[in-house]
């Protein structure tokens, strides 16, 4: 997922994205604000997994809490990834899923690990 980070202070990035905007951890090289990152999600423990009624993407966190809301693009048993934008995410969870229904997911915290940089964003 292409995300923009507004800020970064002691390990936690403020960042805007196609689906909205938040605050999770930082997995990588100190970013630079204003600059655009190519990252994966990674969500912290414990995670809540429901069916969505709204079939629009979203990601909403903060420090202390994490929604996001996908379809499931992939599902074998407890093993099923979900797509959330241009992102996709896998979990393990004891949820029976079909492929194509849309999941709120909710969790404590969201890490994001720097996969590579984009280039640099005019302020």
């Amino acid at each position: 997922m292409k995300i923009r980070v507004e800020s970064f202070y002691e390990g936690w990035v403020r960042f805007t994205c196609e689906l909205g905007s938040g605050e999770a951890r930082w997995c990588g090289k100190e970013p630079e604000p204003f600059r655009e990152y190519f990252v994966e999600l990674g969500l912290e423990t414990p995670v809540e997994v429901k069916p969505a009624m709204a079939k629009i993407p979203l990601l909403d966190a903060d420090r202390e809490r994490v929604l996001l809301r996908g379809f499931v693009e992939r599902a074998d048993g407890d093993l099923w990834s979900v797509r959330i934008g241009e992102a996709r995410l896998d979990l393990e969870a004891g949820l029976l899923v079909d492929v194509g229904q849309w999941v709120a997911i909710r969790a404590s915290a969201l890490s994001l690990f720097d996969e590579r940089t984009s280039e640099q964003v005019k302020r």
